[in-house]
């Protein structure tokens, strides 16, 4: 699940292949929609800065949705981006996921654990770090330069973000 950075809004996932949003901003919550599409269980969520377009991590990618006050509408999805954990950057260009990134294609090329960075408006994936173990949550820095990625083996792997484009 997650929560809207100015707390108005809850995201959280129903029967594992959808996103359900609920408003916050009254006295008592109240669903807003219920986004479907991911095929997917869903494995992580998170919302831009702004608050304006939400993310789900799934096997099948990480869908992006376009929160606008009309209705909510899917943007796109950002294919090999699984999403395990997720996070985007301040300015809401850049997303930030700890992903299993898969092999070539070819037999005996195995998928390896990374933190990767994805361009939010094309899905283009810009940076990788390619990790010892799986990585199951991350955590962007208030300074927005600095990257945690906790994984799966106990250890923390402190990372800096490239610079934005």
């Amino acid at each position: 699940m997650a929560i809207s950075p100015d707390g108005k809004f809850l995201a959280f996932s129903v029967e594992g292949t959808s996103v359900r949003l609920s408003d916050l901003s009254g006295n008592e919550p109240r669903e807003r929609a219920t986004l479907k599409g991911t095929g997917w269980r869903v494995s992580s969520l998170a919302f831009t800065p702004d608050g304006k377009t939400l993310a789900a991590g799934t096997n099948g990618g990480t869908l992006l949705w376009d929160l606008s006050p009309e209705a909510p509408r899917a943007l796109r999805t950002i294919k090999g981006c699984l999403g395990f954990s997720m996070a985007f950057s301040h300015d809401g260009t850049r997303l930030i996921a700890a992903d299993e990134v898969m092999g070539s294609g070819k037999p005996l090329v195995p998928s390896h654990p990374a933190v990767c960075v994805y361009e939010v408006a094309t899905g283009k994936r810009l940076h990788e770090w390619p990790l010892s173990a799986s990585c199951w949550a991350i955590a962007l820095a208030p300074d927005g330069r600095h990257l945690a990625a906790a994984k799966q083996d106990g250890l923390v792997d402190i990372l800096r973000l490239p610079p934005a484009r």
